[in-house]
């Protein structure tokens, strides 16, 4: 149940796109914790990708090694609309078969 309220103050966080919220969500799209880092650049995402792109993109850049999958195929899936090249070389780089079928869709 407490994650559960964490996912969902993510994404109501995501609402308020303020420095302050930026800044917040970015350091917890850098924790270890999977699912938490996940929502956290999601929200992140959603919140700045169209004012921010760059500031997104560089997060994303970082997410791409991060050592759980779904973290990586998410951050692919935004590198691949924003930076195509950096994607490619995520691609080739990846050693997971179904995450780079998974970061394609």
């Amino acid at each position: 149940l407490i994650n559960f309220l964490r996912f969902r103050a993510l994404e109501a966080l995501s609402l308020f796109p303020t420095e302050n919220a930026a800044t917040f969500l970015e350091t917890t799209a850098k924790i270890k914790f999977a699912p938490l880092a996940r929502r956290g650049f999601e929200a992140l995402k959603r919140s700045f990708a169209k004012t921010q792109p760059e500031r997104v993109k560089r997060l994303a850049a970082r997410l791409l090694k991060h050592p759980n999958a779904q973290v990586r195929i998410s951050a692919a899936r935004f590198m691949r609309s924003e930076d195509a090249p950096r994607f490619k070389l995520f691609l080739k780089s990846e050693s997971d078969s179904w995450v780079r079928k998974e970061a394609q869709k």
